[in-house]
């Protein structure tokens, strides 16, 4: 580019010579000439044969001089003038040079911008193809979720499940409104007994299907844009029996399927069914879940061998994932025998004061009602009636257990499973 642009500065200064460069050479003839002519002129009129040739030689190279010296100005104003015509040419050769590369850099800039652009545009092309492939992987998993959906309703799985959780739970809550549970099982009546390790009889279609709708929530939320879209048609797409499945594992948090903001956003709301229905609303109130284990029904009492020093039961909380304030107030033992007696023989009910904290497992022993019992030496069959009075919160909860034994005259004990 430049090459068109820059012009050969030794040709232009050689072939414009300035005004000074001719006057130079016109003033070197004229101090020639000049010369010449004062040399005729005083050979003409005899003054070098008077023997003056010094005088005229002096003369000569005075005016010669002074015309060689005013010629050597005029030669030293061209070369000046020369060199500022040079030093104005690599200006502008230097300037025109900028100009250039200053058009280079704009071409990279434009060339860079277009790279980015196209950049962009491919990487907007992936996201749409990323978002694509999301989408069809979402109606994918519908499409899954309804497969599995059928099969289960032709188990009737929906059906059956949804009656025993209504029953067992309507049970539970009945309970708990009356402040007394008829045994430690009836505490696992309710629904977050699902969930529980404890329960040997869960059935894991439940798991399998509330884990597999749980997954498809999850990738709503990381997956998809505009999730609230999303989640109104996963909803709007599951049988009434799967909305309340569904809206009671997330009101209830079971199976890790959380309505916390912190995991998944903020959630589309599964539980609206699930709270419509009335006679549904199985989760107001709630009590721990309690296992009892007995310790006396592993053996008999023999007064003979005096085995009879460590009598009672072991009561285990079922459930540690949150703090719980369950205090074991007191226990009362009721005894009553099936057989005839002497009135004045039955033993009144034996209170026993705990007040100990249930954090994980409790022990009470009741080998003196065992042993009271013996003392009579009666051959009968006795019930031995519990009620274990919990405080939870500001509730005052009793629970019912019994335990059946049969006693010989001697005064030896057997116990029987209930």
């Amino acid at each position: 580019m430049m090459e068109n642009i820059i012009p050969n500065s030794t040709t232009d200064i050689d072939s414009k010579k300035t005004g000074f460069n001719k006057a130079g050479v016109y003033t070197i003839l004229a101090s020639l000439f000049m010369g010449l002519c004062m040399i005729s002129y005083y050979c003409y009129t005899g003054y070098i044969r008077d023997l003056k040739i010094a005088e005229v030689a002096a003369a000569i190279a005075s005016i010669s001089g002074l015309l060689a010296t005013l010629a050597g100005l005029f030669f030293v104003l061209d070369n000046l003038i020369l060199q500022r015509k040079a030093l104005n040419k690599q200006n502008l050769a230097i300037e025109l040079q900028r100009i250039d590369i200053a058009l280079q850099r704009q071409d990279i800039e434009a060339q860079t911008q277009e790279f980015i652009e196209s950049n962009t545009h491919f990487q907007k092309q992936n996201e749409t193809l990323i978002l694509q492939k999301n989408d069809n992987t979402f109606f994918n998993l519908i499409e899954l979720n309804k497969k599995l959906t059928y099969d289960l309703k032709n188990e009737n799985f929906f059906s059956e499940t949804i009656d025993n959780i209504i029953r067992d739970a309507q049970e539970y809550l009945r309970e708990f409104e009356l402040q007394y549970f008829k045994s430690f099982a009836s505490t696992t009546f309710t629904i977050r007994f699902l969930t529980s390790p404890y329960n040997y009889e869960k059935d894991v279609r439940l798991e399998f299907y509330i884990n597999n709708v749980k997954e498809i929530v999850y990738f709503i939320h990381y997956k998809l844009e505009n999730d609230s879209f999303y989640h109104k048609i996963l909803y709007n797409v599951l049988f009434p029996e799967e909305r309340y499945i569904i809206g009671m594992a997330q009101k209830l948090e079971l199976f890790d399927f959380y309505k916390d903001s912190q995991v998944v956003g903020d959630p589309y709301n599964y539980y609206k069914h699930y709270d419509s229905l009335e006679s549904y609303q199985i989760h107001k109130g709630y009590f721990p879940m309690l296992k009892l284990d007995t310790m006396a029904r592993l053996r008999d009492f023999h007064k003979s061998t005096i085995r009879y020093n460590s009598y009672g039961f072991k009561i285990i909380l079922l459930e540690n994932f949150k703090p719980i304030q369950l205090i074991l107030s007191e226990v009362v033992a009721y005894v009553s025998e099936k057989d005839e007696m002497d009135i004045d023989k039955r033993p009144e009910g034996v209170y026993y004061t705990i007040e100990k904290e249930l954090t994980d497992y409790l022990l009470f022993d009741y080998s003196d009602v065992i042993k009271k019992i013996a003392s009579y030496n009666q051959a009968a069959n006795y019930e031995i009636n519990f009620n274990f009075v919990f405080r939870y919160g500001a509730r005052e909860i009793t629970i019912g257990h019994y335990e059946i034994l049969t006693a010989d005259a001697n005064g030896n004990i057997s116990f029987f499973f209930n």
